[in-house]
């Protein structure tokens, strides 16, 4: 690939690993927020 194309792969893997921490931290704040609006569930 080259230094050109290992940089460009590393940045999109960066993002990527970004977006999938995003995702997770908002499924834990959706999580938590029903567990306290309803916490007979």
């Amino acid at each position: 690939l080259g230094p050109l194309g290992n940089r460009i792969y590393r940045m999109s893997s960066s993002t990527v690993l970004l977006r999938v921490v995003l995702d997770l931290l908002r499924v834990v704040r959706v999580f938590t927020f029903s567990f306290l609006c309803y916490p007979y569930l």
